[in-house]
Formats: C-alpha cells, sequence, structure tokens
C-alpha cells in the first residue's frame, strides 16, 4: 500500500482523536497523521493517498473564513498542485441534534474543492444511522465520507471507524 497522508485540523478536539482512532486501524508504516497546524502544507505534494479530518464549525463556515483558517490556506494550496488521479477519503465531526440541517456540512465543502482537482474520493457513506435533516456532505443518497457524532454518539465511533477503515484498505492500494 502506498502511503497515506491523514491530514487533520483542529487540535485538541474530537477531530484529533478520531484522527488517532483512524491511524490505529491502519498499519504504522502505512500512514502518515499530520496536524494541519504544525505542517508545511506543501507536504501533500508528497502522497498520492488521502485522508482529510474536518469539523464543522456550527454556523461559521469556511466560506468565511481568513486566511489564518489553516483549511482556508489549504484550498488555496489545492489550486497551486496537480492532484488528478490521486485518492482521498474524507471524515467530518458534525452534531447532528444541534446542527441538523448542516450536520457535518464543511465534509462537503472540501469534497466539493478535491472533486474539482480531479481528486478521486473513495469512502462514500451510508446515511441510515444518523438522523439528520440536510447536508453539502449527503450526496446521492449517501455521505461522501464518514460522518462521525462525536458529541452525542461517542461509543458508535470506534466501531464505525473500524468499519470505514476497512473499507478505505479494500481501495487504498
Amino acid at each position: 500500500m502506498k502511503k497515506i497522508g491523514l491530514f487533520f485540523g483542529y487540535t485538541g478536539g474530537n477531530t484529533e482523536d478520531v484522527a488517532h482512532i483512524i491511524a490505529k486501524n491502519f498499519d504504522e508504516n502505512d500512514i502518515d497523521v499530520l496536524d494541519l497546524t504544525k505542517v508545511s502544507l506543501l507536504k501533500l505534494d508528497e502522497y498520492k493517498q488521502y485522508i482529510f479530518g474536518v469539523s464543522t464549525v456550527g454556523a461559521d463556515s469556511w466560506k468565511d473564513a481568513s486566511t489564518k483558517n489553516h483549511w482556508d490556506n489549504l484550498f488555496m494550496l489545492l489550486d497551486k498542485i496537480d492532484l488528478k488521479g490521486k485518492k482521498a477519503a474524507i471524515f467530518g465531526l458534525g452534531n447532528q441534534v444541534l446542527y441538523p440541517d448542516h450536520f457535518c456540512e464543511d465534509m462537503g465543502l472540501l469534497y466539493e474543492k478535491l472533486v474539482e482537482r480531479g481528486v478521486k474520493i473513495i469512502g462514500h457513506w451510508p446515511g441510515d444511522k444518523y438522523e439528520f435533516t440536510d447536508s453539502r456532505a449527503f450526496v446521492k443518497n449517501q455521505f461522501i465520507g464518514l460522518p462521525i457524532d462525536q458529541d452525542n454518539y461517542p461509543e458508535d465511533t470506534e466501531e464505525l471507524v473500524k468499519e470505514w477503515t476497512d473499507l478505505l484498505k479494500t481501495k487504498f492500494k
């Protein structure tokens, strides 16, 4: 398996915790866990396979982000590097109780940007285990990646991650 770059943001929260749970489901030689706040985004060029971990920030989103936002910086970099033919999976943290109309919404924003740049997205996930009314990350009756509600259902995280990483292992080569 080619090495996977797992990029996550932000530090010190649920996204970081889930990133490390995901990494434990891979051989340590197959994955690098990279904190967007501590690594040059030029590291993206070193990988052909990615996992991106994002958190939804409630009513605010990247649309209003300043250049101090690491994801906004990533979006600008994605416009400058060639990603055609690379593979990526996305996981996102959200709260389906407080934000059922925007559950894991920022996964959808990242998905759209990656697809625009020619990245093949893998790791789509069924929505039947979630209670939400809308999400930009829910496309063609499935999520474009793995949604995690660590706030309301933390007991489900380990099992969801295990199932999802088993799926990813069949798609990453």
